[in-house]
Formats: structure tokens, C-alpha cells, sequence
């Protein structure tokens, strides 16, 4: 019955156990949406839609909604009731999700996310699986005894540069080098050794000699490539953010928008050319192993009569406004004084009509790409005077 003089009035019941149940589903569904779209699962490359994703998107869209389909009337009310006494949080809640995914969403577009030294959610080019590696873990056929008899051999030694990361075998200078050199002396008189590996400096080339690489392959000409991280010691890593590091890289770096937040925050608080600049201070740990390494490598070349070229990649940056060439000056006086020719690269990169960045091999993996080999390719040649 009503009250005296009022009409009789329906009160919303508390929550029970379904609605509960019911409630906690939805918002299990919506984060799982959030979820979804902040990165899981993570995938190689520039993000972009694909049927699996729509599906998987509305799977879980359903999921969020469904409960309010299963649920009976009344409950149902109760629901909506609950919604609407928090409709001010919930607005401000899904303004934030939402422009938090538009933004997610906007860095997965144009791949700001990348890291080209293997770390965070977008690696393209980085790891080995999507490269053809023979018995010695390099790139490209197993070159023995027999497939080389007769021809001379071209070796390159370096890191992820030679390797050719991010770029198709043919495409790397050291094939271009050898398709140049046997178009001039005729076919198949030249073969090419890549003796090089992601992640090598000059210390780890020399190991590799030393311990049988040179006189395995016995070239008659060795391309030294050199980057200006080679002196590292220990490389440049991105810090978390957080008082969570395993937290925060296992989980919150699978968002692209987060991880640009962490490499801003890194190359704000920790600059990577300061970081380079000390590399090769004199009395540096890295510069003086560089040297040593660098001193081993000429010795063994000397010994077996083996002409050593070495080749100086720049960081590809604003060329305009290089911050490095006193590092680039300073270590091809080094690799003269040693007996090496010295092929720097800075002048045939500087030189290119185009901006530098379409030399990368993506915007943030600063690798040569295809064009960028083919400079490298260029201006080697001059260098090998003596036929390999």
C-alpha cells in the first residue's frame, strides 16, 4: 500500500548476488577491452587492423554487455540505477580511458614507439629469426673450402650494420660489393664472408680472428666496419620508470604510449650523445679496450698479409648538425696509425639528397636501410685498390 494521500512508490532493491556477479563481468569485460588495445598481444610492427583483431575486439566488446542481456528485469534495474549514481565518475573514467586508447592507438599508427636496441613493444628489424644463418651463426651460405677454391675472398667483419639489419641479404653492402667487384673482374671470381653478428664490438671481432676466424676463410682484403657504440663496455639500455622494473617491463612496456614515455624519460635524464661523447675520452675504459682490440686486428692481418680497410658508419641523425665528428676524426687516426685504409662515411651520408631519416631503416631503428647500403657500397669500392 502507499502512503495516505501519495501514490504508492517502488524502491530499488539492494544489489544481490547475481547483480553483483553480473556487474563485476561487465567491468572485467571493459578492462579487458582497455587490455586488448594497450597491447596484448604484442606484435612486431606498426599496428594495424586485421580481421582477427575485429573479432577478438568484439569478443571481447561482448563480453562486457552480455550480462545485462542474461540478467532479469528487475535486476537489470537495479543495474542501470547503479550506473546512473555514477554516471559523473564513470564519465570521467571513460573520458580518460578513452582518450588514453586514442592516444595508444595514434602511437601504434605512426610507430613512435621503436626502439632499435631491442627493447620495448615494436621491434620490426630486431632479433634473428627472419634471417638465414649458416654453420657459424653469420648471415647468408656457409662458405667452405670448396666454394671459394679459385676465387678471392672479400671478408667483412662488424656488428648488426654489416649483418644488415632490417634489410635483405642482396641488399647489404658487403653482396653489393661483391656483385660490383666480380661485374668488373668477372663473374664468380669473388665471394664475400659476412663475419658479423648484432650486439659485436671491436673486442669480439678480434676474439673471433684470433681464434681461427682469419685463417679459416683466408681473405685477401678485410672490411672493418665500425659504429660508434663499438667502445661500449656496457651498452645503452632504457631504465623503468617506475619503483616496479619487472612490473613495468613485463606489463605496462607492452603499451607503445607508455614506452614513449619511458624513452623520452631516459634520453631527457640520461642523453644517448653524452653517453657516446664518453665513450672516447681519453683514458676511457672502452676507448682503451677499442684500441687494444683494434691493434690485435691489424696485427693479425699484418701476419698473414691480408689488406685491412675500416669503415666508419655514422649515427643517423640530423647530418647537418652532427654532434660526433671529432669521434669519427679521432678513430679513423687511430685505425691509420695501425695500417688500415679508412673509409668514413659521414661525407657520402651527408651528401645524399634526401633527409637522412629516409635513410633509416624505419623512423626509430636508426640501421641503414637498403639506400643507405648501397652509399656504404659506393664509397668502399674506392678503397679495395687491391683487388680482394
Amino acid at each position: 500500500m502507499g502512503r495516505r494521500g501519495g501514490k504508492s512508490k517502488s524502491r530499488p532493491r539492494r544489489m544481490g548476488r547475481a547483480d553483483r556477479f553480473a556487474f563485476s563481468l561487465a567491468a572485467v569485460g571493459a578492462f579487458a577491452v582497455g587490455v586488448w588495445l594497450l597491447g596484448y598481444p604484442t606484435t612486431p610492427g606498426p599496428y594495424s587492423p586485421s580481421a582477427a583483431y575485429g573479432v577478438t575486439l568484439a569478443g571481447f566488446a561482448a563480453t562486457a554487455i552480455l550480462p545485462f542481456f542474461l540478467t532479469a528485469r528487475e535486476e537489470a534495474e537495479v543495474l542501470r540505477s547503479e550506473w546512473k549514481r555514477r554516471s559523473i565518475f564513470l564519465m570521467v573514467a571513460g573520458g580518460l580511458t578513452a582518450g588514453l586508447l586514442v592516444c595508444e592507438w595514434g602511437v601504434r599508427l605512426t610507430g613512435r614507439a621503436e626502439w632499435g636496441g631491442g627493447q620495448g613493444p615494436l621491434q620490426p628489424s630486431f632479433g634473428l629469426k627472419r634471417y638465414r644463418l649458416n654453420a657459424e651463426g653469420f648471415r647468408g651460405p656457409t662458405v667452405s673450402p670448396e666454394s671459394r677454391a679459385g676465387k678471392r675472398v672479400l671478408m667483412g667483419l662488424g656488428d648488426s650494420f654489416t649483418f644488415g639489419q632490417g634489410v635483405e641479404w642482396e641488399e647489404t653492402f658487403l653482396q653489393r660489393l661483391e656483385a660490383r667487384l666480380n661485374s668488373a673482374g668477372g663473374p664468380g671470381k669473388v665471394v664475400t664472408v659476412n663475419a658479423a653478428r648484432p650486439g659485436w664490438n671491436t673486442a669480439s671481432e678480434l676474439r673471433y680472428l684470433a681464434e681461427g676466424g682469419l685463417d679459416r676463410h683466408r681473405p685477401r682484403a678485410l672490411v672493418v666496419q665500425f659504429t660508434l657504440n663499438d667502445a661500449e663496455i656496457q651498452p645503452y639500455y632504457l631504465y623503468p620508470m617506475t619503483p616496479w622494473p619487472s612490473f613495468e617491463m613485463k606489463v605496462l612496456w607492452r603499451s607503445h604510449l607508455f614506452f614513449l614515455l619511458v624513452k623520452a624519460y631516459n634520453l631527457r635524464t640520461r642523453p644517448y650523445e653524452d653517453f657516446i661523447q664518453g665513450l672516447y675520452a681519453d683514458g676511457s675504459p672502452g676507448w682503451d679496450l677499442f684500441r687494444r682490440s683494434l691493434a690485435g686486428i691489424a696485427d693479425l692481418c699484418r701476419a698473414r698479409g691480408v689488406y685491412p680497410v675500416f669503415v666508419v658508419f655514422p649515427i643517423l641523425q640530423d647530418l647537418d648538425h652532427y654532434l660526433f665528428e671529432d669521434i669519427h676524426a679521432k678513430v679513423a687516426a687511430e685505425a691509420r696509425s695501425r695500417g688500415f685504409a679508412v673509409v668514413d662515411l659521414l661525407p657520402s651520408f651527408r651528401a645524399h639528397p634526401a633527409p637522412t631519416k629516409t635513410l633509416r631503416v624505419s623512423p626509430g631503428d636508426w640501421h641503414p636501410n637498403a639506400e643507405g647500403h648501397r652509399i656504404a657500397a659506393d664509397a668502399i669500392l674506392p678503397a679495395l685498390s687491391v683487388k680482394p
